[in-house]
């Protein structure tokens, strides 16, 4: 498990506690991912999607969830697809390409994160 430093943790309560959509601006470097994660964390009932737009991102983030004890399924290309997570995380471009040239439904989800 990761421990949140101060400003993290209050980003956490602050992004959990807002009944609309939330922006969180960070520094890079701040720990935007380790954020998210502990927001999915705590949001243990919810579907997530977290988008990003490159495979090193999206493996990273992959990696520090499963640090959170999320194991989460990847959209990506020439990678397999786990459908059956909760929580999944996306290439933009991947995701841009089966939904509006192949016609495939959106990974359904109740709190979307984009990196």
């Amino acid at each position: 498990m990761i421990e949140l430093w101060a400003f993290q943790q209050l980003a956490v309560a602050k992004i959990l506690n807002r009944p609309h959509p939330v922006i969180n601006v960070a520094p890079t470097g701040s720990g935007k991912t380790v954020i998210a994660s502990e927001v999915i964390r705590r949001s243990e009932n919810s579907l997530v999607l977290f988008l990003a737009h490159r495979r090193e991102l999206i493996h990273q983030c992959q990696a520090k969830l499963h640090n959170f004890g999320i194991d989460a399924g990847l959209i990506l290309a020439g990678e397999p697809r786990d459908t059956m997570r909760r929580v999944q995380v996306a290439s933009v471009q991947t995701l841009a390409s089966r939904c509006l040239r192949r016609g495939e439904e959106l990974p359904p989800a109740q709190l979307v994160i984009v990196d």
